[in-house]
């Protein structure tokens, strides 16, 4: 009978490679449920055999609690990598690092104590986003006889979104495949392909950084020696996909004896799905009645473990049930409130549960002088094409010049939408109706009072267009 399981071990990893992990783990449960599969040689410590609390201050033995945005990843955090850096310039008063990568040079600035990327030059072609960097370029030329920095462009293009050229320098898939060659696992999430790999083949308790990338071979979630305690990440783009508890498995099989350095709220909640599903575990294989009969663990305290179970069941699924509801009203139909002066693109859901996820656009037209200009004008990047649409349409019902030259004001790219307009110098004249702007706000207002007659979410979502974390 061993012989027997461990081919069917042998074809469930054979199943792994080939992406069919639903079938896999089905062969493994087939195993576990087995008279035959037996309790693990060493449960000294196994998670499965600890109550919630002892399992908590197990992980968490100092019980420290970090803030939520202490470890805020997005896909370009994990995927940041340590580039040449030739030298520095400045531009103005600012200091600009020269960040060299094999396909081009970001210029980056340091802002608050943050570095923002100001610039990227991809063959010979220089990006920028800030108009006020124009009158610097004649100093940013000069440098170009520092060789070593390969400071050469010959055209410039000011773009909305510098982040969407900041992939054509730093190769980062070439990167990632390179800086974690070992293969664990392919495994498919939401029908989306991901594999997890590692920086080395892992050893127990040897922290070998771990990563699960998707099929760009861009870095989604993490999992790190963090001074002897494990860091496990998600990308704020991949959260909800049970990434956290995935990662953490495996990071936990190969690392029995790391412990956590603290949790987030998010982390603590991975940690209880983790331990979950090792308690589900002992209990579909049996081990809890052998164990008992064994007198290696006492019947009060798998009482207390199972009691535990049962609780945190009882809250996952009244959790679900407000997730389905939710996802129940999300109704998908995009609206646009605008006044002239203000134009909002968001998700009818927003009227039913206010938040900043069914935002997509928000533009707010100022004026100083004889100049009318966007001093915000902000999309999620599917959203450009109509926002850019509303921008234009707004200004042309209100039967005005729009100022889009030089200066501190937001910048609206017209690639593609030359037909609808005139350029005249610094000024825009939209000439053809690129949508129903009047008809898309009247729908809109009607909506709006139906399902806010007190104007509150009305007022929410103002606020909310105003403060959410858009793109840079």
């Amino acid at each position: 009978m061993e012989k027997i399981k461990l081919k069917i071990e042998k074809l469930s990893k054979i199943l792994r490679l080939k992406n069919l992990t639903e079938e896999s783990e089905s062969l493994i449960t087939l195993i576990k449920k087995s008279s035959t599969y037996p309790v693990p040689k060493d449960v000294q410590n196994d998670i499965g055999l600890m109550t919630l609390d002892d399992f908590l201050r197990y992980r968490n033995p100092e019980e420290k609690y970090h803030q939520s945005h202490s470890y805020d990843f997005d896909i370009e955090k994990l995927n940041n990598y340590y580039p040449e850096v030739p030298g520095f310039l400045f531009i103005g008063k600012d200091r600009v690092k020269i960040k060299k990568f094999s396909d081009g040079i970001l210029l980056t600035k340091n802002k608050d104590g943050v570095e923002e990327v100001i610039a990227v030059i991809h063959n010979s072609r220089l990006y920028y986003k800030d108009s006020g960097l124009e009158r610097s370029l004649d100093s940013l030329r000069k440098s170009e006889k520092k060789d070593d920095a390969a400071l050469k462009f010959n055209e410039i293009k000011l773009v909305k979104y510098l982040s969407e050229y900041v992939g054509l320098v730093n190769p980062v898939a070439k990167n990632n495949l390179s800086k974690f060659p070992f293969l664990i696992q392919n495994i498919i999430v939401n029908e989306e392909p991901l594999t997890i790999r590692a920086e080395a083949e892992p050893k127990k308790d040897g922290g070998q950084t771990i990563v699960i990338l998707n099929d760009e071979g861009l870095v989604v979630a993490q999992a790190s020696n963090e001074w002897g305690a494990t860091l496990i990440v998600v990308a704020k783009e991949y959260r909800g996909h049970g990434l956290g508890k995935i990662l953490g498995k495996v990071w936990y099989e190969k690392n029995p004896g790391f412990k956590s350095g603290g949790f987030t709220r998010s982390g603590e909640r991975n940690a209880i799905s983790i331990w979950k599903e090792r308690v589900k575990e002992f209990l579909s294989s049996g081990w809890y009645s052998e164990l008992v009969k064994s007198d290696v663990l006492s019947r009060e305290k798998l009482n207390q473990i199972l009691s535990d179970l049962k609780e945190i069941d009882s809250q996952s699924n009244g959790e679900q049930k407000r997730e389905d509801d939710t996802a129940l009203n999300k109704s998908g139909e995009i609206l646009i409130y605008c006044d002239g002066t203000t134009f909002i693109i968001y998700d009818e859901s927003f009227l039913r549960n206010p938040d900043e996820k069914y935002i997509h656009a928000y533009g707010f037209l100022r004026d100083h002088g004889d100049k009318i200009f966007y001093f915000s004008f902000d999309y999620e990047f599917s959203y450009q094409d109509i926002a850019t649409k509303a921008a234009l349409q707004m200004v042309k019902d209100n039967g005005e010049k729009l100022y889009n030259g030089p200066g501190y004001h937001d910048y609206i790219s017209l690639d593609g939408f030359e037909d609808y307009i005139i350029q005249d110098g610094d000024y825009i004249i939209v000439t053809k109706d690129l949508i129903d702007l009047k008809g898309a706000s009247g729908k809109e207002k009607v909506k709006r009072k139906d399902n806010d007659p007190f104007g509150e979410k009305g007022s929410l979502l103002f606020e909310l267009s105003e403060s959410k974390d858009w793109p840079s």
